[in-house]
């Protein structure tokens, strides 16, 4: 008998889930029974043979909310028992053992990359996209992707602060869709005027940060072996990159604000 056909309904097996609902909810009078209802009712079941040999043999495999098996982890080894005990005699099929395991897809597990919050819907929106790709990229083709997107992102936030009559100093090519010199003149144009030395190595930082998240990220689009560490650097250098650009366009925001000389 082939190992893979052998497995049980799962409405038969939701079925068996309830009657031990059942049973644990008329006898709640210690802590394990306690524990035991818990998992039952934050748990699904399902069924595996262990092996070629013993295919009228299954194990039965508890997937239980994660929180709930924190709490009764000390105890999931009496409740194996227990469930083995109390379904014996009722499934159509030999229980030789239960298992009782965390289930590992209800755990979302913070992602270490947030948006930068701007004034710019579309922005946003990218940045949002971008971080999404990066936690759900399995394969070179999606981290591929993920360096298309952040120059993208680039290119949006380009638009949203680069004016040609204001940033053009005729030092770089700005013409179409270039916007790393877009970014790198308008910051450069943006802090030209400021009296603050950290302000201004900001700006030439920022310019250099820039050049080289774009540099980057060219690379991850046109590398044909992308890795994922690869592309959470393009994630890094946009987002970091859309974070200087809002610095300093709420630095003048707040210089205009108070009437002092405008960083131009």
């Amino acid at each position: 008998m082939d190992y893979n056909e052998i497995t049980v309904e799962k409405e038969k097996l939701e079925k068996y889930r309830h009657l031990l609902l059942m049973i644990y909810k008329k006898a709640t009078v210690s802590e394990i029974e306690l524990n035991a209802l818990e998992v039952v009712e934050n748990s699904l079941f399902k069924t595996k043979p262990i092996n070629d040999w013993l295919p009228n043999s299954l194990i039965l495999e508890v997937a239980v909310d994660p929180f709930v098996y924190a709490v009764a982890k000390r105890d999931i080894i009496l409740l194996e028992k227990k469930f083995v005990n109390d379904l014996s005699n009722v499934v159509d099929f030999h229980l030789y053992n239960v298992k009782i395991k965390p289930d590992l897809n209800k755990i979302n597990i913070p992602s270490k990359f947030e948006p930068v919050k701007t004034p710019w819907e579309e922005v946003n929106d990218y940045q949002n996209k971008l971080i999404d790709l990066l936690k759900s990229g399995t394969d070179n083709i999606d981290y591929r992707n993920i360096g298309n997107t952040a120059r993208s992102l680039l290119h949006q936030l380009a638009l949203m602060v680069f004016d040609s009559k204001i940033h053009d100093k005729g030092k770089r090519d700005v013409g179409g869709e270039n916007f790393k010199n877009q970014l790198s003149e308008y910051i450069e144009h943006e802090l030209e005027g400021s009296s603050e030395k950290k302000i201004r190595k900001l700006g030439k930082s920022s310019v250099d940060f820039v050049c080289s998240s774009v540099d980057l990220m060219n690379a991850t689009t046109h590398k044909l072996e992308a890795k994922k560490h690869l592309a959470e650097l393009c994630v890094i250098g946009a987002l970091s990159t859309v974070r200087i650009i809002k610095i300093i366009s709420e630095l003048n925001v707040e210089t205009e604000r108070k009437g002092d000389i405008k960083l131009v």
